[in-house]
């Protein structure tokens, strides 16, 4: 394997290999930055122009427009309070915060660093422990995916409920309440769609979090009349170094987020988004100041970034190993190596291990180059934030009905992005967390249909569940979590 990595370092020496990672990773950061298009978007575009290409030519264009998005989707977050893609749900909650302190320049900046280094993290853990960790993702059933799904709810609840668990168990159960609309997919039945022909597909994930995370926030803004001072001032710019320095003071959150990214993303049907709630809520049980999480602290930014960023090496493991895709992304990737005549699954590795390998060193210079293009382009990127809310405001709906509208080109999902903007407005006036509403629309569909499929096979045994180690465990943790938080709240209130 040492000598195939060698081998394949002669790939970056190649004009057309650098121009294609120069010209696609900025594309990759343009697609991530604006809401409903996207790594999926993106990749999915480009797919037909790498049929004509070699096969490292095109697999190197797919691979670096996919981790630039990751890092484009922090841009949005950061900025207008809109995650550019669902993996940077949970940026949206320290980074924006920061940039309302005028820290939008450090946020960016950590972002970009994060990314950095969970993306190099996955990429060494892809390149040497690839068929071990695919194979124990392959043990993961139906059981397991049910119990990850209610740990992750649950996570999710606990750690955004600051003032009120009721309230984020509200919203949590919201979010699973609108993940059952729709065609239920183990069946034909329609559910909760009264009629309306474009429920049937179900309440799409995008229209949600433009509406949630963007558009109630424009409203906000709106009724402010004018942007508060803090908004108006940006702190100078942030030293590359120093920026890796601060991320080094948090090096436990920064090796778990990565580690959690990784492994997640070796388990397809997971994703990123999941990844990032997972080791968001993980710092934030293990930092000795939780509070600040959500109110603009960096740790959060770390763990959020690196963790998704993580997920691209990962999904590739299952992918190149064993020929299953990780996420949707990678499962267009699969169709660039099968136009190309490449079988994904142990055989590659012998058959095409040169391919394989450049590979790998093509992701390492892409993460240098997010790192470049991100840095340098962070002040101007920040200077958004100088505009008056006279003039963002109208952007930032603009850009969220614009990118609702282009995923499906329906403009029902650009009333909807309408509908949830206004509930989003008054969520935030009283009080209720939004994420939870999110990771309920996201999961709810993975444990469902875990939980009936265990079922079915148990014969309608609930026992199953104890039966499965892994499972278990993240039942046993699940149930620990919400006694640790009553405990709490029962302190909290004798207190």
């Amino acid at each position: 394997m040492g000598a195939d990595l060698l081998n394949a370092l002669g790939t970056l020496l190649d004009p057309k290999v650098l121009l294609i990672l120069l010209t696609s990773v900025p594309l990759g950061i343009i697609v991530g930055v604006l809401p409903g298009i996207g790594a999926t978007v993106g990749v999915t575009v480009l797919l037909p122009l790498t049929f004509g290409m070699e096969p490292i030519l095109g697999i190197s264009m797919l691979v670096a427009v996919y981790c630039g998005a990751f890092y484009g989707g922090a841009v949005s977050a950061i900025l207008i309070n809109t995650p550019g893609t669902p993996a940077a749900i949970c940026t949206v909650l320290d980074g924006f915060p920061m940039a309302q302190k005028g820290e939008a320049h450090q946020a960016l900046s950590m972002a970009v660093v994060a990314s950095f280094l969970g993306g190099l993290f996955s990429v060494f853990v892809l390149s040497f422990s690839a068929p071990l960790i695919a194979e124990a993702a392959l043990r993961f059933s139906y059981c397991e995916y049910f119990a990850i799904a209610v740990f992750g709810i649950i996570m999710v609840i606990t750690s955004s409920s600051r003032k009120s668990f009721l309230k984020g168990l509200i919203m949590g159960t919201l979010g699973l309440f609108l993940s059952c609309i729709g065609q239920d997919k183990m069946g034909t039945v329609n559910r909760y769609t009264f009629g309306i022909l474009e429920l049937t597909r179900g309440v799409p994930l995008l229209p949600v979090l433009v509406g949630l995370f963007a558009v109630s926030q424009a409203l906000i803004l709106t009724e402010q009349g004018a942007k508060k001072a803090s908004l108006l001032r940006i702190a100078g710019k942030t030293g590359l170094l120093s920026t890796f320095r601060e991320a080094f003071r948090h090096k436990l959150t920064l090796l778990k987020s990565s580690l959690i990214g990784t492994i997640v993303g070796a388990i397809p049907g997971t994703g990123a988004a999941i990844a990032s709630f997972v080791s968001y809520s993980e710092a934030k049980r293990s930092s000795k100041n939780p509070e600040k999480f959500g109110t603009g602290e960096i740790e959060g930014v770390i763990a959020s970034e690196s963790s998704n960023n993580a997920v691209t090496g990962g999904a590739l493991i299952p992918l190149l190993t064993l020929g299953i895709p990780g996420d949707p992304i990678t499962a267009i990737m699969l169709g660039a190596f099968l136009v190309h005549g490449l079988i994904p699954g142990p055989s590659l590795f012998v058959e095409s291990a040169p391919l394989v390998y450049g590979i790998f060193i093509t992701m390492v210079a892409t993460y240098f180059l997010v790192l470049a293009f991100g840095y340098f382009v962070a002040g101007p990127f920040a200077a958004i934030l100088k505009l008056r809310e006279a003039i963002l405001v109208p952007i930032i709906l603009v850009v969220c009905f614009v990118g609702a509208y282009a995923l499906d080109s329906s403009l029902f999902d650009v009333g909807l992005a309408l509908i949830f903007g206004v509930l989003g407005y008054f969520l935030i006036k009283l009080g209720f967390p939004l994420a939870p509403i999110v990771m309920g629309l996201i999961l709810g569909p993975i444990a469902e249909e875990g939980l009936r499929q265990s079922l079915m096979v148990s014969g309608g045994s609930w026992a199953i569940f104890l039966t499965r180690p892994i499972a278990a465990v993240f039942l046993g943790l699940t149930v620990l979590i919400v006694l640790h938080k009553a405990w709490v709240l029962l302190f909290e209130k004798k207190g």
